[in-house]
């Protein structure tokens, strides 16, 4: 096949699946996921509905609804359709974040069987685990951190610091994550602990060796003269 044909396949297929879908079905999967209605779900499946369609003000798929309203069978049945375990809604939360809000255990057993992420995190840098925690769902978080689900604050040593949680950056220093280290924003732990005010943090960064990026910026240029 020629790189003419395949771009005129390609361009033939994404017509043909807008073409297939129908709003009224997807309309449909999100309210019998609601409901908890199966029959209502397989016929919007069958209908050409779209199992990863979103609605509603959060922009929710029919796996978040279904997940937070506990039908356990409907979310098997968007499973085995293939529904996307990763998709978030308007504020950045998985299906599994609902799972651990909502203390749905075996829903977080069949999204994580179905290689949902562990440590997904929001805009606000939380995790599943910091959901259930939140909760006070202490068997999801147990089950959690016994797949590898760490809280916001065991995975970034800048979200600890947001955090005031000290323990947290000690263990992230004594695994040799760097004091100073740069986020995406170029900014270090005691940036984001000076800027919250949080003196004991501040200073637990200082004694660890901590700067802020201003200061890193000036002892560079200072040593390169």
């Amino acid at each position: 096949m020629t790189n003419l044909h395949k771009i005129i396949f390609a361009v033939w297929l994404a017509f043909s699946l807008v073409a297939c879908s129908n709003p009224e079905a997807d309309r449909a999967l999100i309210d019998a996921s609601k409901a908890g209605n199966i029959e209502m779900l397989n016929l919007a499946i069958s209908d050409w509905g779209n199992v990863d369609a979103k609605g509603g003000k959060l922009k929710a798929t029919p796996l978040h609804y279904s997940t937070v309203h506990g039908h356990t069978p409907i979310v098997e049945r968007l499973l085995d359709k293939g529904a996307d375990v990763k998709v978030t809604d308007a504020n950045g939360e998985t299906p599994l974040h609902d799972a651990a809000t909502f203390g749905r255990i075996e829903i977080v057993k069949m999204l994580l069987a179905h290689k949902a992420d562990v440590n997904a995190v929001t805009p606000e840098k939380k995790t599943p685990l910091d959901y259930a925690i939140e909760s006070n769902a202490e068997s999801i978080a147990d089950f959690l951190k016994q797949n590898g689900g760490k809280t916001g604050s065991g995975l970034s040593i800048h979200v600890a610091a947001k955090r005031s949680d000290n323990q947290a950056i000690q263990e992230h220093l004594d695994a040799g994550v760097d004091v100073n280290s740069l986020d995406e924003s170029r900014a270090t732990p005691l940036d984001y602990a000076s800027k919250l005010d949080t003196d004991s943090t501040v200073n637990f960064l200082r004694q660890h060796g901590g700067k802020t990026s201003s200061e890193l910026r000036f002892y560079e240029k200072q040593n390169a003269n």
